[in-house]
């Protein structure tokens, strides 16, 4: 099994100064989320990206920009929880 996580971080910015994911990246989101399930696709999105409409409920970490590393046990304990039989 591949690892159910999705790195989200503030890659294209807005006309209005907002940033979002690259929308590939959102398009495996709701990939993610039917395969996996609405509680069992774990998100890791950087602090300031705007999330998408439809993400409100998903398991998600967030990190400082750049700091992806320091939250890598958080990550794997939503892993490890998600998916105990792993």
């Amino acid at each position: 099994m591949s690892t159910p996580m999705l790195l989200m971080s503030a890659e294209d910015e807005q006309a209005g100064g907002e940033v979002r994911s690259r929308q590939n990246v959102i398009h495996e989101a709701g990939l993610f989320q039917a395969s996996l399930g609405w509680n069992r696709a774990v998100l890791v999105i950087e602090e300031g990206t705007e999330q998408f409409s439809n993400s409100v409920g998903m398991v998600y970490v967030s990190y400082e920009a750049g700091q992806v590393k320091s939250v890598i046990s958080d990550v794997l304990q939503a892993i490890k929880r998600e998916f105990p039989d792993s």
